[in-house]
């Protein structure tokens, strides 16, 4: 689960600011303050680590809904910075995220942290955090920077060390073999620090290792310093150990470093043909390519997979057209503004999986509970021109139709169409998305989305658009009875009855008055900030909740005085 954000320099966040995420998390503040911003920074991310985008306008996501203008736009101005201030200021973007370890994670970091006799199973929290900067020679900017926590403490830092070539085009170094000939213009990068005296790095042995496996000689220190010119500070744990060239800071895959090619990197070839042996083990290479993989690839690869169940519904939800032609295959970008959710409902009608055919039944069965006063209908229908032949009761061939077989055969080979309906319950009729009001298109992409459990991480601006208070205090209901630890939502609203609600749950969980059990709701599973912008920038003040719905601090400006009245 992604536990924490902190953003700093990006759009209207100047000074570092940190939104803690729970399952349910509520953004509000005024108009223009900032909300959207830590919306875009997710976008951002999920860019950068999934198609090395660190230029963005459109992203593959926001669809209509996100444009953020290019590194340019992003990076955080105020009146009177000259037009190239974003050559000059980085935009810092962190995540802190959490998840179990399972035994395959093994290497000289999992000491103590599983079980050989019972399997268990701890959890490791992990803090990443990359610096995005301009760079003049790529004329593009590039994540130069990436530092790891592991449970709170710093690790480990990979950061950017020049090209696979010098500015005046020639190779690094006086030696070609230094350099593969396809490395032309490659970031290089290094780990410049290693913190030795962290918990994890402090192994003795007694970690976890495949049968048939030896234990390294060593500890993490003493394999590095076998390797010549790499380290610089045993104190400060400054290193410099070349691992890779790519395109940004942090690893594509796991460490698979060669010690002698680092060996002749640092002592160069005529030396390194006369040693008779690496200085490296190669038992102790393995353990520390897997302990480098841990400490940097471990925690970007969870990210990104947890980015990869993001899914963003934008402000404006559009209303289908009658004759609305779901896509076949899904694209994450039409969620924005909300046709996913009509193309996620095609595909799990038309699928074969059991699991897909109760998907509407579900989606339904909230909407009623929502008190929308609809159902969504999919209709499937074949479309017949009057030239058709088979109108004329003949095939394709001019052949007559004798029976009632050669009849159904005739029209399985037209091709099927979906029609999209809406049953009004009241009236009892059928009913485009265009015969009714805009309320139900706004509210069913939201249902949809939370019904959907492969979206991990939904994230909805304005769900209150043109919803009726009542609604609204529902919808609440279904973020809690479809949130879980594993499964969260955030909110960029304005809505104080949605928060109201969540406050009301609260305080009927602590003092056993809930009607219904799946209303359950604790206060450290509501994460309420309010955004608040200054001169100086957008601040982000977590608004604490107690056991019983209220809030221990006061609630900025005055907003939402009813809150008591409401809870009373």
């Amino acid at each position: 689960m992604i536990n924490k954000i902190t953003i700093q320099n990006f759009k209207s966040i100047k000074d570092r600011v940190e939104i803690d995420l729970k399952p349910i998390t509520l953004l509000f503040g005024p108009n223009s303050a900032g909300k959207s911003t830590v919306v875009q920074a997710i976008h951002y991310m999920k860019e950068i680590l999934e198609r090395n985008n660190t230029d963005p306008g459109k992203t593959d996501l926001g669809g209509e809904a996100i444009e953020l203008g290019g590194f340019a736009n992003l990076v955080h101005r105020t009146e009177g910075d000259p037009e190239n201030h974003y050559k000059y200021v980085p935009i810092i973007i962190g995540f802190e995220i959490t998840d179990e370890l399972y035994p395959n994670d093994h290497g000289l970091l999992a000491q103590g942290e599983y079980d050989v006799n019972t399997g268990s199973v701890s959890m490791r929290v992990y803090y990443i955090e990359v610096s995005i900067e301009w760079d003049d020679n790529a004329g593009k900017p590039i994540a130069k920077k990436y530092d790891v926590h592991i449970n709170n403490e710093f690790i480990g830092r990979i950061e950017m060390d020049g090209w696979s070539v010098d500015d005046s085009g020639e190779e690094e170094g006086s030696n070609k073999w230094t350099l593969l000939t396809f490395m032309v213009k490659t970031p290089k990068f290094k780990i410049s620090k290693l913190n030795f005296n962290h918990p994890l790095l402090t192994w003795e042995g007694n970690y976890w290792l495949e049968e048939g496996e030896e234990e390294p000689k060593h500890k993490l220190k003493d394999i590095i310093e076998e390797i010549p010119n790499n380290l610089i500070d045993t104190e400060d744990g400054d290193i410099n150990l070349f691992v890779y060239y790519n395109e940004n800071s942090f690893p594509k895959r796991p460490f698979e470093i060669h010690f002698e090619d680092l060996l002749e990197q640092s002592l160069g070839p005529d030396e390194i043909l006369s040693q008779s042996a690496t200085a490296v083990d190669s038992i102790d290479g393995v353990h520390l390519n897997r302990t480098l993989s841990q400490i940097f690839y471990t925690p970007i690869r969870m990210l990104k997979d947890m980015l990869n169940d993001f899914c963003y519904i934008g402000p404006i939800r559009t209303i289908p057209e009658r004759n609305f032609n779901p896509e076949r295959f899904p694209i994450l970008g039409r969620w924005s503004d909300g046709l996913g959710a009509w193309d996620l409902i095609y595909r799990k009608y038309k699928s074969d999986e059991e699991s897909d055919k109760a998907f509407l039944k579900d989606v339904n069965e909230w909407m009623e509970r929502l008190d929308t006063g609809y159902s969504v209908i999919v209709k499937e229908y074949k479309e017949i021109d009057i030239d058709n032949p088979i109108i004329m009761g003949i095939d394709a061939q001019g052949r007559l139709l004798d029976d009632s077989e050669d009849i159904r055969r005739s029209f399985e080979e037209i091709p099927s169409q979906i029609h999209f309906q809406l049953f009004e319950q009241k009236n009892r009729i059928y009913v485009s998305s265009k015969d009714i009001g805009s309320g139900i298109a706004q509210v069913l992409p939201i249902v949809v989305g939370m019904v959907d459990w492969e979206r991990k991480f939904l994230t909805v601006e304005q769900p209150e658009l043109h919803i009726h208070p009542a609604l609204q205090q529902k919808l609440a209901d279904m973020l809690i009875a479809l949130t879980n630890e594993d499964r969260f939502i955030l909110l960029e609203t304005h809505s104080e009855h949605i928060m109201l609600r969540l406050l009301r749950r609260i305080e009927e969980t602590t003092e056993n008055e809930l009607e219904k059990p799946e209303y359950a709701l604790k206060h450290e599973d509501v994460s309420i900030v309010y955004v608040n912008p200054t001169e100086k920038g957008v601040e982000m003040k977590q608004l604490p909740i107690d056991e019983t719905g209220e809030f221990t601090h006061q609630w900025p400006r005055g907003f939402f005085t009813e809150r008591a009245e409401d809870l009373l």
